[in-house]
């Protein structure tokens, strides 16, 4: 019998209800990891059937108020993190405002926000760092900080595609759900299509540096997560 007065041990009931729910998943693959994975847990806490209640999220829509999506580069960024954590991505325009809308279950969207928000915060922080080094230097720092930050972005998407691969478990757990992705094919006027970023004319070595910078901080940024446990 499960102590439930104990508040690590709600949370890990809580968290087998939800990959029992994902156990009823349509894809074979997700339905089967997240029972082998709630099974596990089970025996390790010694927590019986009766003690769980399985939970059955809601889809939301989940908007970043605080950021503006005004340059390309926090496109991608929202696109990336959200492909990654269950959550499809649509940005909502009034005006000269655009933000950033994450669709899927709550707890994904939220993860998925959070990391957002301090991706964007590294970003932000490293490019102004850079740049005031550069300048300081006498260097050149036209388009710096938006070199840097689509460098970034390219090692933090690759870091993800390194980790999926050396993870195969991950491969149909970070996606988004079936369900998820009708719900935001539903809500939009069409998909959401990125316009190819444009190529760098890189000619010094300094900017060449930049973007070896910021795919090295961006492959970085990515640390080993137990996502078949994050994902509940």
């Amino acid at each position: 019998m499960v102590n439930r007065g104990n508040h690590n041990m709600k949370k890990i009931v809580e968290k087998i209800s939800k990959l029992l729910a994902l156990s009823e998943s349509t894809n074979e693959h997700e339905a089967k990891l997240s029972l082998m994975k709630a099974q596990e847990i089970m025996a390790k806490y010694n927590i019986e059937m009766k003690d769980v209640k399985i939970q059955r999220e809601e889809i939301i829509e989940n908007k970043v108020d605080d950021i503006s999506i005004g340059l390309q580069w926090k496109s991608y960024l929202a696109q990336i993190i959200g492909e990654n954590f269950r959550c499809e991505v649509l940005f909502a325009c009034r005006g000269n405002s655009k933000k950033a809308i994450f669709i899927g279950y709550a707890y994904d969207t939220e993860i998925a926000i959070s990391i957002f928000r301090y991706a964007y915060k590294v970003i932000n922080r490293n490019a102004n760092r850079l740049y005031y080094q550069y300048k300081k230097k006498g260097l050149k720092t036209k388009n710096l900080k938006r070199i840097y930050s689509m460098s970034f972005i390219k090692g933090l998407n690759d870091g993800y595609k390194r980790q999926v691969n050396a993870h195969q478990e991950y491969a149909l757990v970070v996606v988004p759900s079936r369900e998820v992705k009708k719900y935001a094919n539903n809500i939009s006027t069409g998909s959401i299509n990125f316009k190819k970023t444009k190529k760098e004319n890189i000619k010094t070595i300094e900017m060449r540096n930049i973007i070896g910078i910021g795919y090295k901080d961006g492959s970085d940024f990515v640390k080993p997560k137990k996502y078949i446990e994050q994902v509940v």
